[in-house]
């Protein structure tokens, strides 16, 4: 699968975890930036660890029992994959119980802050990401509206009506483009300084 390049960024409720979460793609080393709600000290959700949790706690718990954001504003953290352990420690701190807990097969992960560049470069790949989705549906409605191939239109009548009237505005203006180009070629021509020519025939030289 391999460590992802660029975290992406999206929103968790207070019970979400790591193992629980479809967003969470990636090996370890991987990383992701998300966004927690406020208030998930009043959620249910368990922590189990510290510094470095078991993947199926509740990650924006772990958050505030790491001190990363604060119950009452919430916020955006970094979350890294890491490798299950053999076992994890609990603490308690920030008002918050952190239990012990056995091996993990599934991994774990750590809490951080985001470093300001890198949630900058995150939100700019995102939002070329949601540009191109956004030009895509732009070119498919186009698409739709010019009546590609397997798009069926509901008023065929009207269509064919439609577009003959399109064609025919566009032989209108290509005709009134010609007239215009020839009636200034034309005038040019009337235009023209007179040329000295000489011809061979009379042996002489005329105005043209």
């Amino acid at each position: 699968m391999g460590k992802l390049p660029l975290p992406p960024i999206f929103n968790l409720e207070c019970s979400d975890s790591v193992v629980g979460t479809a967003a969470f793609v990636g090996d370890d080393g991987s990383t992701f930036i998300a966004k927690c709600p406020r208030g998930c000290k009043q959620a249910p959700g368990i922590v189990q660890g510290t510094s470095i949790f078991r993947d199926d706690g509740s990650v924006c718990l772990s958050a505030v029992h790491s001190g990363v954001i604060q119950n009452e504003d919430g916020g955006y953290i970094l979350i890294s994959k890491k490798p299950g352990l053999k076992n994890y420690i609990g603490q308690s701190q920030r008002g918050i119980v952190s239990f012990n807990a056995g091996e993990s097969e599934s991994g774990s992960y750590s809490i951080s802050r985001v470093p300001s560049n890198l949630f900058a470069q995150a939100r700019l790949y995102e939002k070329s990401k949601d540009d191109a989705f956004v030009n895509l549906g732009k070119a498919a409605q186009e698409d739709l509206d010019e009546g590609s191939p397997g798009a069926e239109d509901p008023n065929p009548e009207a269509a064919a009506k439609e577009q003959k009237q399109k064609e025919e505005a566009k032989k209108r203006n290509e005709a009134a483009v010609f007239l215009e180009t020839s009636s200034q070629i034309s005038t040019k021509l009337v235009n023209l300084p007179p040329v000295l020519y000489y011809t061979s025939t009379n042996n002489e030289f005329v105005i043209a």
